[in-house]
């Protein structure tokens, strides 16, 4: 039976028990009768056959795949969660009931490790609900369900019981395997990460901490999912702007002001590339860094005195270096050190860039004083990169439909690693928008993932753009692979009623930065879940995701799909491909220090102890920034609307680290006859960066993909830093 999200009228009992089936089946099973299938239309008919040949192909190598099935009403997103969480206590139970002389590497921590599975492939299921579904009751009841699910795991995964058995097995210090032994030391360290070394009291406030400061983060992200922030807008500010726009996105005050929303991130990016009036630029951004202002400020302080009393409490000096302990960095001191000297040599080439902004703008105020402030630079920026090399963001959009560009990623990367791409029927669907393909071994036929495309704005919906891992790739207890699912979740223009939905040349670099994800994650062929894929160093994430976004500046790659849709026989413009380029190194010291702006915030907050109540958290961030960058707009808390301080927290830094590796990694291509699309280099890409996970050590993968220690040196070349 097909359930969607909207599906009100089925008993709930009967959701129920299709929630319970559908989490303990072990293949993907799309039954359905023929003359509901017949009922289909051609393209969804032959879509569903297309899924049933992959479901097919999956049975017949062994492969084991979970179709999401949703729930379909609150109730049942608890219910549902909570099966999932019942499986894993059960195996859980089983540990502790290990004799000392019968334990084994299998018994205790490979059984810990995949007692786990169950509960998180559920909380896959339903955190992504929580980011998605159009209904505000369901995604409340999905939040709630993983605020539960966040108390189990941490629970879980202190239990003195099961890590004694544990513990005790490891004293042994028993020889095995690569992987596994990565496994063992990784359990360990978690372990002591999570205070089962301190006293039973501590471990009991530890405990209490954790659970608070998992329920702040929880309701800090939600606020800014749910922030809706209107700006009103008179007639003579709107000066610049694409009337389209208005039209479409933008409705009528009883005032006749225009409202419009800048929760919405693809609007208010057009908005400040393209508004003339720098009243209505300061406007637009004062409200951007207002969102859930008055809500969060409070919930930031929690996060930073609960996380630092929480590294207090594990021997940490701050929170900044328990995090970072588990990166590639080591320490916060190292990553903060690879900040500064970053922004050190971007200094001369960033005040070059902004005397470049500050002419267009004197020439325009004819002010020979005017100073570039924070809302001036897209603008500027979008006015150089016309004025110097004739790049019209505007006229560029037409180059980019979206459907052309999917395909072009899919046809580039398919190439490059071997891999197929196949849309496929969605049985379940949460908007008529969405996605879903199949991914494939080109050569074998074999299954490698599933992969779900959620591209376009709703209210209460996730408002960036982020991969979303559903089920991870692993080796089940049997020996089989389940292979992955995942999600890519955008917020691209959606399409008008005359035109596809087009897209700006960042809008292109984000959707191959994503797709980054979704390859590194449906690629993987690591054997336990916490090293699967994109469960990386918060500081080796990023790789894959920046690397290909170079493919996105390939003349060849983006000479295969940039067509205008008005009329396809119109090719991208060779001069405009060849401006590209020298466009994006116009303003690149400017991306690079505004990036490090919010990473050096993020450092430097997670480095002070217990937070001073005297101390303005807001004042401090925002002088960090202006010394980096520009100073934010007055009145306003970026702090508040910094999503990255959940999931990033202390590891922003992690997205300049990681350009630095995937730097070095493409040089490799450029230095190749094929250049960036030389198969075998791409083959070797797929085995030696993607495929491997955290399965090994992340200096020997990259290591082992250029034959020699990685180097700052190709970075800080394509940046124009002299060393």
């Amino acid at each position: 039976m097909n359930l969607s999200f909207t599906d009100k009228h089925v008993p709930v009992l009967l959701i129920i028990v299709i929630a319970v089936v559908a989490f303990i089946a072990l293949d993907l099973d799309m039954k359905m009768p023929e003359a509901e299938l017949d009922a289909r239309p051609p393209v969804q008919n032959a879509e569903f056959q297309r899924l049933v040949s992959f479901r097919d192909a999956a049975r017949a190598a062994g492969i084991v795949f979970n179709l999401p099935q949703w729930p379909a009403t609150p109730d049942a997103v608890q219910l549902y969660l909570q099966h999932a969480i019942d499986s894993s206590d059960e195996r859980l139970n089983r540990i502790p009931g290990v004799e000392p002389y019968l334990a084994s590497f299998r018994n205790t921590v490979q059984a810990f490790e995949t007692a786990f599975y169950p509960a998180e492939d559920a909380r896959g299921v339903v955190n992504l609900m929580a980011e998605v579904h159009p209904d505000e009751a369901m995604r409340s009841a999905a939040r709630e369900a993983l605020d539960h699910y966040s108390r189990w795991r941490i629970t879980a995964e202190s239990r003195d019981d099961v890590y004694r058995v544990i513990k005790t097995y490891a004293d042994t210090e028993p020889p095995l395997g690569s992987e596994d032994e990565r496994l063992l030391k990784d359990v360990m360290r978690q372990y002591r990460r999570n205070g089962m070394e301190l006293e039973a009291d501590k471990r009991s406030e530890l405990k209490r901490l954790r659970t608070e400061l998992e329920a702040v983060e929880n309701e800090f992200s939600a606020n800014l999912n749910e922030a809706d922030l209107y700006v009103e807008l008179a007639v003579d500010k709107l000066a610049g702007i694409p009337a389209e726009l208005l039209e479409e996105h933008a409705s009528l005050a009883e005032s006749g002001n225009y409202r419009i929303n800048v929760n919405v991130r693809w609007v208010y990016d057009l908005l400040m590339k393209q508004a003339s009036d720098e009243q209505t630029r300061h406007m637009l951004a004062t409200a951007r860094y207002q969102r859930a202002k008055d809500e969060n400020l409070p919930l930031v302080k929690q996060m930073l005195s609960l996380r630092a009393r929480i590294a207090k409490m594990l021997g940490y000096d701050h929170w900044a270096d328990y995090r970072t302990e588990v990166a590639m960095a080591g320490t916060a001191g190292k990553s903060l050190e690879f900040q500064q000297q970053l922004s050190k040599g971007l200094q001369a080439k960033f005040e070059q860039e902004l005397e470049a902004l500050r002419d267009l703008k004197a020439g325009d105020t004819c002010d020979v004083d005017a100073e570039i402030a924070y809302w001036d630079v897209p603008y500027y920026v979008n006015r150089l990169k016309l004025a110097m090399f004739g790049i019209d963001a505007r006229e560029l959009k037409n180059y980019f439909p979206m459907d052309r560009v999917l395909a072009g990623i899919m046809d580039t990367f398919s190439e490059l690693f071997g891999i197929e791409f196949t849309r496929v029927y969605a049985p379940e669907r949460w908007d008529d928008a969405l996605r879903l393909y199949a991914l494939t071994d080109a050569g074998s036929g074999v299954p490698l993932g599933l992969l779900y495309m959620d591209l376009f704005p709703r209210a209460g919906k996730y408002n960036h753009f982020a991969h979303f891992s559903i089920t991870t790739g692993k080796r089940l207890d049997d020996g089989r692979r389940q292979r992955p699912v995942s999600a890519l979740v955008g917020n691209f223009p959606p399409p008008g009623e005359d035109r596809p939905s087009l897209l700006s040349l960042e809008d292109v670099e984000t959707l191959f930065h994503e797709f980054g994800h979704a390859l590194h994650a449906l690629l993987s062929t690591a054997s336990y879940a916490r090293f699967s894929g994109t469960n990386v160093p918060a500081d080796f994430v990023e790789v894959p995701s920046q690397l290909l976004e170079y493919w996105m500046r390939d003349k060849a790659v983006v000479e295969g799909f940039a067509v205008d849709y008005r009329d396809p026989q119109r090719a991208i413009p060779a001069e405009v491909l060849a401006g590209l380029k020298d466009a994006r190194m116009a303003s690149i010291a400017l991306f690079e220090r505004r990036q490090l702006a919010y990473s050096m915030i993020d450092t430097k907050l997670h480095m002070l102890g217990k937070p001073d109540k005297k101390r303005s958290l807001t004042r401090y961030a925002n002088s960090i920034g202006a010394k980096a960058y520009l100073a934010f707009p007055d009145d306003t808390a970026m702090l508040a609307s910094f999503g990255h301080l959940d999931g990033y927290d202390a590891s922003y830094y992690g997205y300049a680290w990681s350009r630095a590796i995937a730097s070095d990694l493409v040089s490799l291509f450029r230095e190749s006859p094929d250049g960036l699309v030389d198969v075998r280099l791409g083959r070797r890409l797929y085995n030696e960066i993607f495929a491997p996970g955290s399965s090994r050590d992340e200096e020997y993968s990259i290591e082992s993909f250029l034959g020699r220690k990685r180097s700052m040196q190709s970075f800080f070349a394509s940046l124009g830093i002299e060393q």
